[in-house]
């Protein structure tokens, strides 16, 4: 898994060459550079879309560029996978954390527990509701799982559903 975290400690020290402490024979690690290289196998189109991102990026951070790039990679025909690494990829520069896009769902919460099987299942049957298009009977569900304690958050795609412990 992809994720982004905080550097450690600066280390003491000085490194003889870019590849750390070895040896000009062995270097301690090689670098990669994934901005002109991609770390994983792209089509073509994954490619250009990869290039425009780190164009963007380059291009005194423009932000919007960037965004605009992988949008389109997840509005785009490629494989899913690939989608997923171009996300993750980018995440890797811009912090978002999306890597939590795909843990969470129906079910769970932001941290990733469990929710109480009461709440699962009014959950399931609402996200049934939504889908056969009974707004009624999914508004009506959303008022008893906040009852119980919990917000039910629908997301832009209409697809993806988060539910929260009400703090």
């Amino acid at each position: 898994m992809l994720e982004a975290r905080t550097a450690g400690d600066r280390p003491a020290g000085g490194a003889t060459h870019a590849g750390g402490h070895g040896s000009e024979d062995q270097p301690a690690f090689a670098l990669a550079d994934r901005a002109t290289k991609a770390g994983a196998p792209l089509s073509g189109a994954g490619r250009a879309l990869h290039r425009r991102f780190v164009d963007a990026i380059d291009d005194d951070l423009d932000l919007p560029g960037a965004l605009a790039a992988i949008r389109e990679a997840l509005r785009s025909d490629l494989p899913d996978d690939e989608k997923r690494w171009l996300a993750l990829d980018a995440d890797l520069v811009l912090g978002l954390d999306l890597h939590r896009t795909w843990d969470d769902g129906p079910g769970t919460e932001t941290g990733g527990e469990m929710l109480p099987e009461r709440v699962r299942t009014l959950v399931e049957r609402r996200t049934a509701a939504r889908s056969a298009r009974n707004y009624d009977e999914a508004d009506r569900l959303r008022s008893e799982i906040a009852e119980l304690g919990y917000d039910v958050i629908d997301g832009a795609d209409g697809i993806r559903t988060t539910v929260t412990p009400r703090g």
